[in-house]
């Protein structure tokens, strides 16, 4: 009998407990739970080391795609002996500004996380995720926002091509124009976005009119054509992403985009709206805060706590002002 025992730290489980569960995956026995605020799974089989961490591995990058980041490791025990993770490839080594409770998409759960979901993992183009892993590492921060930028686009049409929703989207257009023979890269961003702006949409987020867009057409316009700027050198690009404080948000953008797309569309696992409800609301008060410098429309509850403190704290500050005179 082989084992693999993980404790990994992230802010969801801070404030976040479910019950723990277990299920069988390839012959594996597989447990989740929470303690003492820390993720501990537990894997159990006679399958191979080598095999046992492949399941580990397929059943992290599902936690990574629900909770926005890979849960960080504070102990790996293979068969009791502890691991030396420090070897293990940089991408599991999420940028800190991504470890956020908010951007947990699904409540965890034996209806979110059993054999069936491992096994639809093979939907999902496993280079293209391996590149948003990389992308959103602490090791690619150091890595220029302009390349940054350029990758992610890419995760669109590297997520969606490898799907059957190209094939029918295609077709689609093919019904329409028998003379196309292939899906251009916008047709693409907007399809992989479709349920961002049904939720968008649905909740009122308003984020496109805080960055001062007029449409979603333009808003593909401007993904689109930084991509084609960056990768093929195309001239008349008038809508490509020049500042580098614009690209950034926009890379978080297509994160969360590319996350919905995978859970809801390829996984088919249902969304904690609520979660989703606040954390489009944190995106459009940040982008409101850095775009306009306003905080006079703030949606979420994390931006109005650190409103209320800022409030606090500067009263406190004039009253010990007020005391000393």
């Amino acid at each position: 009998m082989n084992t693999i025992k993980f404790i990994g730290k992230h802010k969801t489980f801070e404030t976040y407990y479910f019950e723990k569960f277990h299920f069988t995956f390839q012959n594996v026995l597989i447990k989740l739970e929470v303690q003492d605020k820390k993720l501990l799974v537990e894997l159990e089989g006679e399958e191979t080391n080598e095999k046992m961490l492949k399941i580990f591995c397929k059943l992290y990058d599902l936690l990574f795609l629900i909770l926005g980041a890979f849960p960080r490791r504070e102990c790996v025990l293979i068969n009791g002996i502890e691991e030396d993770t420090g070897n293990w490839v940089r991408k599991y080594d999420t940028a800190g500004c991504y470890d956020e409770t908010e951007s947990r998409l699904c409540e965890l759960s034996l209806q979110t996380i059993n054999g069936y979901v491992l096994s639809r993992m093979a939907d999902v183009h496993h280079q293209t995720l391996s590149s948003v892993e990389f992308i959103v590492c602490e090791y690619y921060r150091h890595v220029v926002t302009h390349h940054r930028i350029e990758l992610m686009t890419h995760t669109i049409d590297g997520f969606l091509r490898h799907t059957a929703f190209y094939s029918q989207l295609l077709q689609q257009i093919k019904n329409k124009n028998p003379k196309r023979w292939k899906v251009d890269y916008i047709e693409s961003v907007e399809r992989l976005f479709k349920k961002f702006f049904y939720y968008h949409r649905k909740f009122n987020c308003q984020i496109l009119s805080c960055m001062h867009i007029k449409n979603k057409h333009r808003f593909y316009e401007m993904i689109a054509d930084t991509r084609n700027d960056f990768s093929h050198f195309l001239e008349d690009k008038k809508y490509r992403l020049l500042q580098e404080s614009d690209m950034v948000y926009f890379i978080d953008l297509i994160f969360y985009a590319d996350r919905l797309f995978i859970v809801t569309e390829l996984l088919e696992l249902k969304v904690s709206e609520e979660q989703v409800k606040e954390y489009l609301y944190i995106l459009h008060d940040w982008i409101d805060e850095l775009v306009n410098q306003r905080s006079d429309r703030i949606k979420s509850k994390r931006y109005q706590k650190i409103m209320r403190a800022k409030e606090w704290n500067t009263f406190i500050s004039v009253w010990n002002k007020h005391e000393t005179i």
